[in-house]
């Protein structure tokens, strides 16, 4: 019986190149799989940055300021046959400032400034309110809505007293009246339940 024959220096060469090429495309396969992770890993982190942004920056959204206040409803106002045409914001805004002590001037400037601390949402809450019972009419009530927009940043901390009054939205006057309803218990913040059925009125 006869040893195999050993291989020739050419068949040796070709295994050889083709062991290296192997290697090669193993090592190939491995930094193709390492750049894979790295690319799900730097993926995450930028979605877990984006995350993270949105909730830091979205999270007041889902805290509120509210008011609460008696507003009489005045039937010389409020026609019962058609209540859509009184100004809620008015009798809410007059009662606002009957809550702060307040007198309107010849040219309605406290008026108007008091009006700027109110949602225009209280007004249909108000209408809403009347054309469920009609029977208030007449009557004062306790209503509770929500502060304006701007209000509603400067208890947030958004609107600061720091800044010069011609450049935010709410001077000096208005953000005392504000801290005076917070004192009274007049406004206080809780969650927003409405956030999500319905979008924010200013």
């Amino acid at each position: 019986m006869t040893d195999a024959a050993a291989p020739s220096p050419a068949r040796r060469a070709v295994s050889d190149q083709a062991a290296r090429r192997l290697k090669k495309r193993h090592a190939a396969e491995a930094r193709f799989k390492l750049y894979g992770r790295l690319a799900i890993a730097v993926a995450i982190i930028f979605l877990a940055v984006l995350l993270g942004r949105i909730l830091t920056q979205g999270a007041s959204a889902f805290w509120r300021n509210d008011l609460t206040v008696q507003v009489y409803l005045d039937p010389s106002r409020i026609d019962r046959a058609a209540p859509e045409g009184a100004n809620y914001n008015a009798l809410v805004t007059e009662a606002l400032m009957g809550r702060l002590g307040l007198r309107d001037d010849a040219s309605m400037t406290v008026s108007r400034k008091v009006q700027r601390l109110v949602s225009n949402d209280f007004g249909f809450k108000l209408l809403d309110k009347v054309r469920a019972d009609p029977g208030q009419i007449g009557q004062r009530i306790e209503m509770r809505g929500p502060v304006s927009a701007d209000a509603d940043l400067y208890f947030k901390g958004e609107i600061s007293r720091d800044v010069a009054q011609s450049s935010r939205r709410l001077d000096d006057q208005q953000l005392g009246w504000l801290d005076q309803l917070k004192r009274q218990g007049a406004i206080k913040g809780g969650f927003n339940t409405e956030f999500f059925t319905r979008s924010d009125s200013t």
